[in-house]
């Protein structure tokens, strides 16, 4: 018992700050070692656009450097972890979402206070730390990076809109939609139905059956895993009101949209790097494992993006800060954040029974597996050898990594497909979505194919 303590207060201290250092001493090296392309969706679509064989040239230090530290790390961990401290996951579980309902119960309490309130709230889930003490570097690496990807734009421009609306708009004619507890059960309400829809379809064709029980898994677990996330944060802040004319704007006009698919497009090497660190054994049962509790998965085990619930503690605090400080809608509840929610649920946690190409089933296929395809799509998975497959198909690319004959090199080969044909006697079918990312880029559309 003595032990465990003392293993939890190292790992809170000195093994959360190794792992944060680790962290950001790897954050900004693929924009500085790596071809465009490997880090920038937009560079690579314009690139694949030209439907000529390419390949991208990495030097073997970067990748096998990084793999090494990755390594490295997982010894570290353990070693300062040790065997006879280690927490069964079983009660790890029961350990968060006991702190998962008080900081819940929290949140619904009568707010008479509004800062003492929030106060509290905040206090109680950080006890969330106390139980799962990794949770706290990689609640970190993971937030900053999904906050300033797909948080941006909307915190920026609804900021924007908000105010000139507030401004020059009298306030009869501002209108406002209250958060309210009703609000919350439509909202609720509504994604549920999302997700049951993408148990039978998804944008690009139908989706593969599951067994009801297996379904009903990811309703229970998924509201608890996903959906507790809401009732912390529409009932801190109930009574807020959050303008529609700024919100309508900025769906009609997209321009959050705007800031999204440019920060997203810089999203592969960022996920990559933390979603790495959230698998590493030991850390993984303090955040991520929360997110694979399941066996494959279904649009009911999507958030916002794909994370545990212990993953998420520095993006809700995002969420309460833009509504509660700066009065903005929160970003979950955005346009172009909700967008992300939507393809993550259809495109990343629905298993299609028709894939097209390897990247239909690309993250789903993570769910499965578990230890590969960690990145948003194939080509930065394929040079770290994280891929599921040494060599896939992909927007009309056949797709593989291969080691220069000197040895002091990778290359990311790209090898157009003829006239569709995937290599095994079926055809390649060329939806505009199939190749679609996070950022709203869309590979196969630069396809003179698609463009007949």
């Amino acid at each position: 018992m003595i032990g465990t303590i003392w293993s939890s207060l190292t790992a809170l201290t000195v093994g959360n700050i190794n792992i944060l250092r680790f962290y950001l001493c790897h954050l900004i090296k693929p924009f500085s070692s790596l071809p465009k392309e490997l880090y920038d969706d937009v560079a690579l679509a314009k690139r694949m656009g030209g439907k000529e064989e390419f390949a991208l040239t990495v030097d073997k230090s970067f990748v096998d450097g990084y793999n090494r530290g990755i390594d490295d790390m997982k010894d570290y961990v353990k070693k300062l972890w040790g065997p006879s401290a280690q927490v069964d996951y079983r009660v790890k579980q029961l350990l968060f979402w006991l702190v998962r309902l008080a900081t819940v119960a929290a949140a619904f309490q009568e707010q008479d206070q509004e800062d003492k309130n929030l106060r509290r709230v905040l206090l109680v889930s950080l006890l969330q730390f106390v139980v799962l003490p990794y949770s706290l570097s990689v609640a970190l690496g993971y937030g900053l990076e999904t906050v300033f990807a797909i948080y941006t734009g909307h915190a920026i421009i609804q900021t924007i809109l908000t105010a000139l609306t507030t401004a020059f708009i009298p306030e009869k004619y501002n209108l406002a939609i209250t958060i309210s507890p009703t609000f919350l059960i439509s909202f609720l309400a509504l994604d549920q139905l999302l997700c049951v829809y993408t148990l039978f379809r998804s944008p690009i064709g139908p989706v593969e059956k599951m067994p009801m029980k297996r379904i009903w898994q990811s309703v229970w677990y998924g509201f608890l895993n996903c959906k507790t996330y809401y009732l912390i944060l529409l009932p801190i802040i109930y009574g807020t009101k959050i303008a529609i004319i700024p919100w309508i704007l900025d769906y009609c006009i997209g321009l959050s949209s705007v800031i999204t698919n440019r920060t997203t497009g810089f999203w592969s090497p960022l996920f990559y790097h933390a979603h790495r660190i959230g698998h590493i054994p030991i850390v993984y049962p303090d955040a991520h494992r929360f997110h694979h509790h399941l066996h494959d998965a279904t649009s009911f085990d999507a958030h916002t993006f794909g994370s545990g619930a212990p993953e998420e503690w520095l993006i809700l605090l995002t969420d309460i800060f833009l509504a509660h400080f700066l009065k903005v809608c929160p970003a979950s509840l955005g346009p172009s954040v909700l967008a992300v929610s939507w393809y993550n649920k259809w495109g990343f946690h629905s298993r299609k029974a028709n894939p097209s190409d390897d990247g239909d089933n690309f993250h789903v296929n993570h769910h499965s597996t578990h230890v590969k395809n960690i990145a948003i799509t194939y080509p930065y998975d394929l040079l770290m050898g994280t891929a599921m497959k040494p060599r896939v198909h992909w927007a009309g690319y056949e797709i593989f990594r291969e080691e220069s004959k000197d040895g002091k090199s990778y290359k990311v080969c790209f090898v157009p497909l003829d006239s569709g044909d995937t290599g095994d006697g079926q055809l390649l079918k060329r939806s505009k979505r199939q190749s679609i990312s996070l950022s709203g880029v869309d590979f196969s559309t630069h396809s003179p194919e698609l463009e007949q």
